[in-house]
């Protein structure tokens, strides 16, 4: 299987590391970016010793507990393995929470939110179109 090693999967890299809090995490994500560096003449290395590190990387942000950062790591790891499209990959918010408050004030209410963050933030004249448009669905 080819892999993809390019700017985008460094900069997704870069946010995973800067939101790591774990020094462990912070260093397992630095060794797959210094792979990645270590190409010649400024190209970028990927191959199956790259997959190896971004799995873990992966391992040592779940022992850590850094939920975000394991989700980070791990659509930067199927970035890297070509099951997420490019298109899809740089869409990806950096911080998902602000996409969740932005979405809540949509007009059409139909939005794919964590349940608490629904229910504790959502606007009451979304949760009402929400509810009158599809109340006839069973």
């Amino acid at each position: 299987m080819e892999t993809r090693s390019d700017w985008t999967l460094e900069l997704q890299l870069g946010i995973a590391q800067q939101a790591a809090a774990s020094e462990e995490v912070t260093a397992a994500i630095a060794a797959a970016v210094a792979h990645m560096k270590g190409g010649r003449g400024g190209h970028r290395r990927g191959g199956k010793a790259l997959v190896r590190l971004l799995q873990e990387a992966r391992a040592r942000t779940a022992e850590a507990g850094e939920w975000q950062v394991v989700r980070l790591v791990q659509d930067s790891l199927d970035y890297a393995e070509r099951r997420i499209l490019k298109p899809d990959f740089e869409q990806v918010p950096a911080d998902p929470a602000s996409e969740v408050s932005s979405h809540l004030g949509n007009e059409d209410g139909l939005s794919l939110v964590p349940m608490e963050s629904a229910v504790t933030t959502a606007k009451p004249r979304v949760i009402q179109n929400a509810q009158s448009r599809y109340s006839g669905w069973s």
